[in-house]
């Protein structure tokens, strides 16, 4: 196919004033985008449109880094589409007379991608366990106090300070029995 030429278009409105070379270059960025957003690969964007697959790749390379500083959005767009057009055919797969269990993992994995690319998912609470290390007594049962607390109510009167816990420690140590509260 001989490489594509929309100079021979009729321009209305603003894009009357601009140069036709131009406007040529931004359709055939958009389509080699079109097509590359649809699975194409350069050589078939090669095939249909006459340019080379070195070409296609700058072309495509710098649409999306135009996409990316223009606006971020721009791009999380694009892999939503691409992720609902997979996610309609595997869904028809896992849903119809056809069950597959492969569909059914493949729209599980689509979802999730979703999710994150959306930022859906509550972020999960980490401890580095080295931190941890470099924390005082007393700065432990606080932070383990305040883990607690976040994770289920804990009454205050349960919690008790390291030196109630050693002279607990102490007591139950010497033969007498240790109060529990």
């Amino acid at each position: 196919m001989a490489e594509l030429n929309f100079s021979n278009r009729p321009r209305q409105g603003p894009l009357a004033q601009v140069d036709p070379v131009v406007i040529d270059q931004i359709i055939v960025a958009a389509e080699c985008l079109e097509m590359r957003r649809q699975g194409y690969s350069y050589a078939q964007i090669s095939e249909r449109t006459g340019l080379k697959s070195p070409q296609i790749a700058q072309i495509i390379q710098q649409s999306l880094q135009n996409m990316l500083e223009a606006d971020g959005e721009d791009v999380k767009r694009l892999e939503l589409q691409r992720l609902d057009e997979i996610f309609k055919n595997a869904y028809a797969r896992a849903t119809t007379g056809n069950f597959s269990l492969a569909a059914v993992d493949a729209c599980m994995r689509i979802m999730e991608r979703r999710a994150k690319l959306l930022g859906l998912d509550a972020p999960v609470r980490t401890i580095n366990e080295h931190n941890l290390n470099l924390l005082s007594d007393d700065e432990l049962d606080a932070k383990l106090a305040q883990l607690s607390g976040d994770i289920i109510d804990v009454p205050s009167t349960m919690v008790r300070s390291v030196p109630e816990r050693e002279a607990g420690a102490a007591q139950g140590a010497g033969g007498e029995a240790a109060e529990e509260g």
